[in-house]
């Protein structure tokens, strides 16, 4: 038998005696069974899970469940395991016997409902795992585990509004930046169907969640920009470059756009060079470059990148380097082309955002990480390339 069978195996038999002598004492199994020795249902069902057939050892244990009350327990933890094991179908069945048993303790049938709405958000299965948490919260309206799978929902449904009005009915339930995150996905929404008021109010009420929340900021400097209200904008960018400069590649282009309609970008210019050069991003010199290059030629673009590689080595860099070398002087031969053409192709494969939980990375900045689901996780990673 392979040795995470055995292991698993031996996890399940630990588990189960616990629970069984925890809960029911010597003389309670010489009363029911006679000979002090464990119920024969849960040798079959250990005989089952050995030779491969969890399906039967869990029909084994849902008959030993209907002869003897006092197997509650086991039950929870072996459908936890099947859990651990991502066999939800088989946690369901386990966790719907039990509620379905008549007799069973109340506090106990509530246990089952919120694992069980726990096993279909799961698998998938949003509408009962929505059905199961709000027939919980018909009787208790401050059920945690409850609420908690209602979120999960709505984040997934990506229903904003439910969302909030279920954090808003926990206390605790959720941290403030979280419920700052529902609000400026609210307002996304309300921005794509062109509903800008809506929008504006969803961004204040994620303000008045967390103080100058950066997302909540840098949608509000946005949404200055895209109405042409150039100054306003321009003054938002400013002041979030200085409570969050780690977000200067989501705004240096936008922070150009603003400089250039005002014709205040040579005037700003000393200042904006030391704030990207300040950095480890590579992003944010490559866009000041790039301005550099088509108002002052390339000679000033290759000048800022220079000084930017003498500390921080980069692909990305490197490739426009080369761009502008080759622009500049007419670089010719073969060799130089693939060079450049490989450092291109290097640098679109680096990735430019990671999630700090999961290590999940790709090449946009994502305010929730498609991997663990966590909100704020996913931070600017800069290519630390030898020496």
């Amino acid at each position: 038998m392979p040795d995470s069978v055995l292991s698993w195996l031996l996890l399940l038999l630990a588990m189960m005696l616990g629970a069984i002598l925890a809960r029911v004492s010597g003389r309670h199994l010489r009363q029911t069974t006679g000979t002090g020795r464990f119920p024969d249902g849960y040798i079959q069902g250990l005989q089952d899970l050995y030779a491969g057939q969890p399906d039967q050892a869990v029909a084994s244990f849902m008959r030993l469940l209907e002869s003897d009350p006092d197997t509650v327990e086991p039950h929870f933890a072996i459908a936890g395991l099947f859990l651990r094991r991502g066999e939800v179908d088989r946690a369901i069945r386990i966790h719907q016997n039990l509620i379905s048993r008549a007799s069973l303790d109340q506090q106990v049938r509530q246990r089952a409902l919120e694992a069980l709405a726990d096993d279909y958000l799961q698998a998938g299965l949003l509408d009962r795992a929505e059905s199961v948490a709000r027939s919980l919260l018909a009787t208790d309206s401050a059920n945690h585990p409850a609420l908690r799978v209602l979120l999960n929902v709505y984040e997934q449904e990506r229903e904003w509004s439910q969302a909030i009005a279920v954090a808003r009915s926990g206390r605790d339930l959720i941290e403030d930046d979280v419920l700052a995150h529902y609000y400026c996905e609210l307002a996304a929404q309300a921005l794509n169907n062109g509903a800008l008021d809506s929008a504006r109010k969803a961004l204040r009420e994620a303000l008045s969640c967390s103080h100058r929340f950066p997302r909540a900021e840098l949608m509000l400097a946005d949404l200055e920009r895209q109405q042409g209200h150039w100054k306003a904008a321009l003054k938002a960018y400013r002041r979030l470059l200085a409570e969050a400069p780690d977000l200067l590649s989501e705004i240096m282009d936008s922070l150009l756009e603003c400089l250039t309609h005002l014709n205040r970008w040579q005037i700003e210019l000393p200042r904006l060079r030391q704030s990207v050069l300040r950095q480890d991003a590579i992003q944010p010199v490559l866009s000041l470059a790039q301005v550099l290059r088509q108002r002052r030629g390339e000679a000033e673009a290759a000048e800022l990148l220079h000084e930017f590689l003498a500390r921080i080595p980069s692909l990305r860099g490197m490739g426009f380097l080369i761009d502008l070398r080759l622009a500049a002087d007419g670089l010719p031969g073969p060799d130089c082309e693939s060079i450049r053409t490989t450092l291109h192709r290097l640098a679109e494969a680096t990735k430019t955002y990671r999630c700090c939980r999961c290590g999940f990375s790709g090449r946009q900045i994502h305010w929730q990480c498609p991997g663990c689901r966590i909100w704020g996780s996913i931070h600017a990673v800069q290519e630390h390339l030898p020496r």
